[in-house]
């Protein structure tokens, strides 16, 4: 393979990738659970979904990735932080996504601030599905 057609390559694999995830979340993406969310994005983005749980005598820390987005908890509840962790990570993958969406480039920072902003803040009670 010729090396001069690697950033062609990747520029058309990144195109083709925002174009999908511009297409899942204006389509498909309010009908469906976290899991089957966070499975949707895996496949999109060829990432696998990857858990870490750590265990310490203070409590735990969970982290959630998929590609290159992340979040992590810390907590003494498993089933609670592994739950707000999937949330905060889909949170995030919906940020990137209205920021693929709206065709201008915010700011890093307003994009980080929105990015950080927890989906428990804007929602009082707890949900399996993300909706808006």
């Amino acid at each position: 393979m010729n090396s001069s057609n690697m950033p062609c390559e990747e520029s058309v694999n990144a195109k083709s990738l925002k174009k999908n995830m511009a297409k899942y979340c204006m389509n498909t993406m309010r009908k469906r659970t976290i899991d089957e969310q966070l499975g949707d994005f895996s496949m999109i983005m060829g990432c696998p979904l990857d858990l870490r749980i750590v265990y310490s005598r203070t409590g735990l820390d969970v982290s959630y990735h998929v590609g290159s987005l992340s979040a992590s908890v810390t907590g003494l509840d498993e089933s609670m932080c592994v739950r707000q962790c999937k949330r905060d990570v889909l949170h995030k993958m919906k940020v990137f996504c209205d920021y693929i969406n709206d065709g201008t480039r915010t700011s890093s920072s307003d994009w980080q601030a929105r990015s950080n902003k927890s989906p428990s803040e804007s929602s009082s009670k707890m949900q399996d599905v993300y909706s808006e």
